[in-house]
């Protein structure tokens, strides 16, 4: 990530057999990587002496990184950076993942039939303890079921195959089946009419995967209680910060466009004290969500067996780079651990080039999206059955199925696969094209026939559209950096926006490649609500996205646009309302530094 939206170092550099992420972004960990690397004495120059430092002299720092990288494998780097308490880790290929042991152990890969072969394929990307992780069946014929489908909805049969779990609903006359409903359940009480209003969230998740879910779950009605100590703020201490205004964990631009609508509560979990109130809260919450260090929330009391007893029809997600069973469940990682072990680096990357990190935070919105999802479905299976469950997440498992197709050629022909920057296997041309500007890009592509003759057109090659060495993309394949050049060549002569403007009036396949300010004006994000404005006490008047879905019924509200709260704004409001403490309780633990 930039030096400008991250501390430093957080990068990915060579080692001696291959690449490794680098991962030491706070003050302690930069004190733990010193370590590691044996005291040097430049460490100690004044160049590197504070965050803010490390990233403004960036360069000479990767410099000497990157040579104390160079002389060592990448395995036996993460081993000695666990050993310091160092989130590194490193490049792994789907060889590699294929044959981890942590793969076999948590079953993330399963068997599937493929015509008359057999292939591995991603399994279902969460644990649940109350369900199966199987696939309920294999992938139909084309137009296998269409009698059993027939006889069902206009027979009202109902349904006998293996796997249903019970008789077929007659179809409605829209042709739907009409909804059960939830079954029932304690529905707590809570304001306005967004679908979750009346269900609570203890929320202990931090940095971005857990308060990605949490502002969903937030955004939909749900009552997030947020725990978080001035010891260990992670996304509060990190930039961007809001400009002309003080730098202060208030005003964190990171954590207040994660934790919107959510209530803050100020604990320090370290304490006795502080532990005790969680234990309280428990039994009035319906969902509680961690992503700590495997083992934090055992030592604390609160592992799976003790929240069980404590509060038995509770949902408990615990979410790690890993997981929670298996024999790398203590193993460190974040986002860049999850990249490299899931196998989605040896994907990414330029033809002849080394495997990429896919930029920004991908696997925690991913991992993010799946936790919120797998919460909702745990919580309407609480509403049927009356039971709590625990659930184990591993964030490398929600990765496998962007490169469910790769995985399952390995596991079929023993084919690694090909990194091929922006072009595709399918469709010739398929890139991303330099624009007017200062790297401005345009992506462009050719669907089929039709599209190629109208691009060729366009750019002024109609010659192409007629030459029937290129009617197909196998053919165009063979003349594929010709055509790149010539799409490059029209392209720099117009913005992103005029270029995919020309295309789509012309029928091609294209899009500009925006720039965030150009994807907050967007038109088309605007018209459709999901991008918003906020109201934040210590950050003003920002502009942000909103939630990816909108309600189809006139006048029903999309989601609580509530801001992000400041450190520790509810826990008073909180401990009163839930556990009937008065002032001087509050004050007592205050006192006792409870709310650190």
């Amino acid at each position: 990530l930039a030096p400008s939206i991250w501390r430093m170092p957080y990068c990915y550099l060579p080692c001696a057999d291959g690449y490794l992420a680098l991962v030491a972004p706070w003050d302690h960990q930069w004190r733990r990587l010193v370590s590691l690397l044996g005291d040097p004495e430049w460490a100690y120059s004044p160049l590197f002496s504070t965050a803010d430092a490390r990233g403004e002299n960036w360069d000479a720092l990767k410099l000497l990184l990157g040579e104390w990288c160079g002389g060592l494998r990448g395995e036996e780097i993460t081993r000695r950076a666990g050993e310091h308490g160092l989130p590194f880790f490193h490049f792994h290929s789907i060889s590699d993942l294929a044959a981890s042991a942590q793969v076999a152990e948590r079953e993330s890969l399963v068997i599937a039939a493929c015509g008359g072969a057999a292939m591995r394929i991603p399994a279902a990307p969460v644990r649940l303890q109350r369900a199966p992780r199987r696939t309920r069946r294999r992938a139909p014929a084309l137009g296998e079921h269409n009698g059993e489908v027939l006889a069902e909805w206009l027979g009202g049969t109902g349904g006998a195959q293996s796997g249903h779990l019970g008789a077929a609903d007659p179809p409605s006359r829209e042709g739907r089946r009409p909804d059960r409903g939830p079954a029932g359940g304690d529905r707590r009480p809570g304001t306005g009419s967004l679908p979750l209003a009346g269900v609570r969230v203890l929320d202990l998740g931090q940095v971005v995967a857990i308060p990605f879910a949490t502002q969903w779950l937030a955004r939909m009605g749900a009552d997030v209680l947020l725990v978080e100590s001035s010891k260990h703020m992670t996304t509060r201490e990190l930039p961007p910060f809001g400009d002309g205004r003080p730098r202060h964990h208030d005003n964190a631009g990171h954590f207040n466009l994660l934790n919107g609508a959510k209530r803050s509560v100020r604990l320090d979990l370290e304490t006795v004290a502080g532990r005790d109130v969680v234990r309280r809260l428990l039994p009035h919450c319906d969902v509680l969500v961690d992503n700590f260090k495997t083992g934090v929330l055992e030592r604390m009391g609160l592992g799976p067996e003790a929240v069980r007893a404590l509060h038995p029809s509770v949902v408990q997600l615990s979410l790690g780079a890993f997981g929670r069973t298996g024999p790398m469940r203590y193993q460190l990682g974040l986002h860049s651990a999850v990249n490299l072990f899931s196998g989605v680096a040896d994907v990414t990357g330029y033809a002849g080039g080394a495997p990429r990190l896919l930029g920004g935070l991908l696997p925690d919105a991913i991992a993010g999206a799946h936790v919120a999802w797998i919460l909702l479905a745990a919580l309407r299976q609480r509403e049927t059955t009356g039971e709590g469950q625990y659930i184990d997440g591993a964030m490398y498992e929600t990765m496998l199925p962007l490169i469910a197709e790769a995985i399952a050629d390995f596991s079929m022909n023993d084919r690694a696969p090909v990194r091929r920057g922006n072009r595709d296997a399918a469709h010739v041309p398929h890139g991303v094209y330099p624009s007017l500007g200062e790297d401005r890009w345009v992506a462009v592509a050719a669907a089929d026939e039709d599209e190629w003759r109208a691009l060729a057109g366009v750019i002024g090659r109609q010659a192409w559209g007629s030459d029937p060495d290129l009617r197909t993309p196998e053919g165009r394949r063979e003349r594929e950096d010709a055509i790149d050049e010539a799409i490059a060549a029209w392209t720099r002569g117009r913005t992103p926006l005029e270029a995919a403007e020309t295309l789509q009036r012309a029928g091609v396949t294209a899009a500009p490649v925006l720039l965030s300010a150009e994807a907050l004006a967007d038109p088309q994000l605007i018209h459709r609500g999901f991008v918003v404005e906020t109201e934040h006490p210590a950050s003003g008047r920002r502009r942000h996205y909103g939630m990816p879905w909108r309600p189809v019924d006139a006048g029903a509200p999309a989601c609580d646009l509530g801001p992000a709260p400041l450190l520790g704004e509810h826990t008073r409001e909180v401990l009163g309302e839930l556990l009937g403490l008065d002032g001087r309780a509050l004050d007592e633990l205050e006192a006792g530094g409870v709310f650190t």
